[in-house]
């Protein structure tokens, strides 16, 4: 989620914002870039394609957003150009209704078939998502959390995954927020360019750090 939201604030060419909301019952992302139009959507509708060009994006196989089947069984996309959401249950009670009986273990592909999002497919999150929707940001995922998925469970690998400092790793992205757990924080990254060097502000709540482009290469380099 967060680099679909570096990749889309970079092809939007603004200063990207991200926010990460868990409420009780989904996880919701919200960014501000360029949303989802024809190319995008047809990219996320089929298995391995995507518009973005390889070395343009950190990721360009369309495969990454299929992960969230971790946490849910019916993704939610809440955009500008767009409303939709994919739904198994319902692509296997549709064709069913089309042609009969199939084998239980017959599979389909889910992500072919994106059906619309009404006020009502949002449930308790519909105000959550609204508001976001107003504060600017261009597109919301909602990610309705699956009965066998535990919302400790996903607050806890927020708390440890989704952490303030990868904003120095993603250039599209200015702005990152966790909502909705214990290890809740707001970060704001500034890039100064000082000659042919970058003198790095990372702000965290009410601290701030300041990153120089040595110390920066040298996490990287014990990153990878």
């Amino acid at each position: 989620m967060l680099q679909n939201a570096n990749d889309a604030a970079a092809e939007a060419g603004r200063s990207g914002r991200a926010c990460f909301t868990l409420t009780n019952t989904a996880l919701i992302v919200a960014d501000n870039g360029t949303g989802f139009g024809e190319l995008q959507i047809e990219g996320i509708c089929s298995l391995g394609r995507s518009p973005k060009g390889p070395g343009t994006s950190i990721g360009h196989k369309g495969l990454g957003f299929k992960s969230v089947g971790e946490i849910t069984d019916r993704p939610q996309i809440i955009s500008e150009q767009a409303l939709f959401q994919f739904d198994g249950e319902r692509v296997r009670r549709e064709i069913l209704a089309l042609f009969g009986s199939l084998p239980a273990e017959q599979r389909f592909p889910v992500y072919a078939f994106p059906f619309p999002v009404l006020d009502d497919d949002l449930g308790a999150d519909a105000a959550t998502v609204h508001k976001l929707l107003t504060d600017d940001f261009s597109t919301v995922i909602r990610l309705p959390l699956r009965e066998s998925t535990a919302r400790e469970t996903v607050a806890r690998h927020l708390a440890e995954n989704l952490l303030p400092r990868l904003l120095l790793f993603l250039p599209g992205i200015e702005q990152l927020e966790l909502r909705g757990t214990d290890a809740d924080f707001s970060a704001t990254i500034v890039r100064n360019p000082e000659g042919a060097a970058e003198h790095v502000l990372l702000e965290i709540d009410a601290e701030t750090e300041a990153w120089v482009p040595q110390l920066i290469g040298f996490l990287v380099c014990g990153l990878w």
